[in-house]
């Protein structure tokens, strides 16, 4: 049967050649030939019981893929011929409206594996306006200048695993300008110039306990909110902690900066621990 048959893209129970995505809800699993069409069918189970939607080949995307409140979903993929992730790539027409790959305004969504790739310069990987984001696994890749791995603009953020990659100019990793950020693990890197690893802004708060958090500028930027930094590891070509405004707690962790390891302009930074060089 074709990949192109309507039966096969309502969804089917054993998996044909073509297929993009797999949903798995309640025990049941269901094969779809379209991603967009698999993500769709996984909201509205997600409402009921939590929804693992599994990517089966590299799909492109032009749309912003959302979850919401009373939902719960979890993307994760199969491994391709050479035994890695499957990726996502999001590639919207062209806009300077800011954008993101996916959504969460409510709900929980976890990326537990896949790789969700940006190709487009005004993008972010996932916003968080609302619910919970999970990293757990997988990794999330964001070109744009100014633009963020994660953005954290109300909920909460809790990242244990995976890979977050930013390359443009100004770009974060994390930035938490609202809600929390909770970093336990996994690598968060910002390579593009006056890059930072984590960024916490306006009322933000982030609490970074483990990981590995690389930056061309700065490791960490705190221009207000509230940071605590317990444990992890800090490398920045510049700056391993910025702050400008704040409140900044340091207890434990390896921070370590080309010119300066803490660097605290104003704000109120407190460091009884950890290891600064």
């Amino acid at each position: 049967r074709s990949a192109n048959d309507p039966d096969l893209a309502e969804g089917h129970a054993a998996q044909q050649e073509g297929d993009e995505a797999r949903v798995t809800i309640g025990g049941v699993t269901t094969y779809y030939t379209e991603f967009a069409e698999a993500w769709k069918k996984a909201q509205e189970g997600a409402a009921e019981n939590p929804a693992t939607v599994t990517l089966l080949k590299d799909v492109t995307l032009t749309e912003t893929l959302t979850v919401t409140s009373g939902q719960n979903v979890t993307l994760t993929s199969a491994k391709n011929s050479d035994g890695n992730d499957f990726t996502m790539n999001y590639a919207p027409e062209k806009s300077t409206s800011m954008r993101s790959a996916i959504e969460a305004n409510g709900g929980t969504f976890e990326l537990k594996g896949g790789t969700i790739n940006v190709d487009d310069e005004s993008s972010h990987g996932v916003y968080v306006s609302g619910g919970t984001f999970k990293l757990t696994g997988g990794a999330i890749r964001v070109p744009g200048d100014r633009m963020h791995g994660v953005y954290v603009y109300g909920g909460t953020a809790k990242i244990s695993g995976g890979a977050i990659t930013v390359n443009g100019y100004s770009g974060s990793g994390v930035k938490v300008s609202s809600g929390t950020a909770i970093i336990s693990g996994g690598t968060i890197t910002a390579n593009g110039s006056v890059g930072n690893g984590v960024n916490v802004t306006s009322s933000g708060t982030a609490t970074i306990t483990g990981g590995t958090i690389t930056a061309d500028s700065r490791g960490v930027y705190v221009s207000s909110g509230t940071a605590t930094i317990s444990g992890g590891t800090i490398t920045a070509d510049n700056r391993g902690v910025s702050v400008s405004s704040g409140t900044t707690t340091i207890t434990g962790g390896t921070i370590t900066a080309g010119d300066w390891g803490v660097y605290a302009f104003k704000g109120t930074t407190t460091i009884t621990g950890g290891t600064i060089t």
